[in-house]
């Protein structure tokens, strides 16, 4: 029973989180006209993140890995940097946290999800698709029917 109520309690504050979230992204873009957690930031935060876990993880050996940890701190600092510059310090810095709190997970899942993805890309390049020989119709690009 405690399960099942530690469950619910975890459901309920992902959604006043994402609540929160999505209403602090509603207010920040209404005051200066900018929107925090947008794909491309979340994708290369995530890959900072992945980054620096590689280094500190050891997966990038001992001459790779400072060089991933700063390489991926410095990311992420600069992604802050960014969004303090487009807003002010205040919601700048909430804003960073936040999306630095969603880059981890991008970061943690992006490399449980990618690994797997990365390997079944391998696997479809290498499989062999062979294009039929036979063709009924040509198309071109620029003639006109």
């Amino acid at each position: 029973m405690l399960d099942i109520l530690l469950i619910i309690a975890a459901i309920v504050v992902a959604v006043l989180c994402l609540g929160g979230i999505v209403n602090f992204n509603q207010y920040v873009g209404r005051q200066f006209g900018y929107r925090f957690f947008a794909w491309k930031r979340l994708v290369l935060g995530g890959i900072a993140v992945a980054a620096i876990l590689g280094g500190i993880g050891g997966a990038l050996g001992a001459t790779l890995g400072p060089v991933a940890i700063a390489g991926g701190a410095a990311t992420i600092l600069a992604l802050a940097a960014f969004n303090i510059h487009r807003t002010n310090l205040a919601l700048g810095l909430i804003g960073s946290s936040m999306e630095t709190a969603l880059y981890v997970a991008a970061g943690v899942f992006g490399i449980v999800v990618a690994l797997p993805a990365l390997l079944i890309a391998v696997a479809a390049a290498f499989g062999r698709v062979e294009p039929s020989m036979r063709q009924n119709h040509i198309y071109y690009d620029n003639h006109s029917a």
